[in-house]
């Protein structure tokens, strides 16, 4: 579950790539196989005319938490990051990122359409 928009999906796989065995059962048996650069949460693709995966999320590798990919909730630059962390952290980040991510960064934590962090 995303920790900013509660965002829930079922998933077939946390790792950085579906197996080969679900991939021809699906009908991706070229041989051709998408490796993430991070353990994610993931499922074959419905929609795609040869199987791949589909990214519904990860953890932020600051905090942990869960959040999807939505371009709001969070952002992959060389790790993934929480909208929070990233925008805790934005001086971090090279100027280009920050603008490729704008409903990132330029909203206020207080702007942000997030649910407050439960205490764990």
């Amino acid at each position: 579950k995303c920790s900013i928009c509660q965002f829930s999906a079922p998933y077939t796989v946390f790792g950085r790539s579906l197996p080969s065995d679900q991939l021809r059962a699906a009908g991706g048996g070229d041989g051709s196989r998408v490796v993430f650069l991070e353990d994610s949460y993931l499922l074959p693709d419905p929609n795609a005319v040869r199987q791949r995966p589909l990214f519904l999320g990860a953890h932020c590798s600051l905090c942990g938490d869960s959040v999807c990919g939505g371009e709001a909730c969070s952002l992959f630059y060389a790790k993934r990051f929480c909208a929070r962390c990233a925008r805790d952290n934005v001086k971090a980040f090279p100027d280009q990122c920050v603008k490729l991510a704008p409903k990132i960064f330029a909203q206020q934590p207080s702007e942000a359409v997030e649910q407050p962090r439960q205490q764990q």
